[in-house]
């Protein structure tokens, strides 16, 4: 196998290590890697969702949001807010969670996911009253299947994560 190998399932994405100066110890063998289904369980099970957007001058923006991993893909709910304004205008979004010592970083593009297919829309609704309706958030369906839901999707073009970095530090690519 080479470096930069699929990871065990067909359709995961390509698996490498990341990047990073080499006084951090990151090696560039396999040995340690993590699994996508690693990251995915961390993704769903998140609370908070860090997004970090680009505000009109350049500037970064970052605030927690909420939101589910379905299907492979990030849905985060945004009222009127700076985020959901700088989204509009760039999708370029980065997207982190953590959890002890447990981090994920999504990159990708975010765009409007409204008027979305009735399944889907009852399939996210689901998973945003089964993560949040302790706290009294039950969403309706059908409010994701109007024009401006307020509801964004990020397909991940490049992801990271490490449980103990540098050992098992690991690049993603979709």
């Amino acid at each position: 196998m080479s470096s930069n190998v699929e990871s065990e399932a067909r359709d995961e994405p390509m698996r490498s290590r990341p990047r990073i100066h080499p006084g951090y110890g990151v090696t560039t063998d396999e040995a340690g890697m993590l699994t996508w289904s690693w990251a995915a369980q961390r993704l769903a099970e998140a609370l908070l969702y860090w997004a970090a957007t680009v505000n009109p001058n350049g500037r970064p923006h970052a605030r927690p949001v909420w939101g589910v991993f379905v299907e492979g893909e990030i849905f985060l709910e945004n009222g009127p807010s700076r985020t959901r304004r700088n989204l509009d205008r760039n999708p370029a979004v980065a997207v982190h969670v953590d959890r002890d010592d447990d981090v994920v970083i999504v990159e990708g593009d975010a765009e409007p996911a409204f008027a979305l297919p009735r399944e889907q829309a009852e399939q996210i609704a689901r998973a945003f009253g089964a993560k949040y309706g302790d706290k009294g958030y039950r969403p309706d369906p059908e409010q994701y299947q109007q024009t401006d839901s307020g509801l964004y999707r990020i397909r991940p073009r490049v992801a990271f994560a490490w449980s103990n970095f540098a050992r098992d530090s690991t690049r993603w690519t979709f």
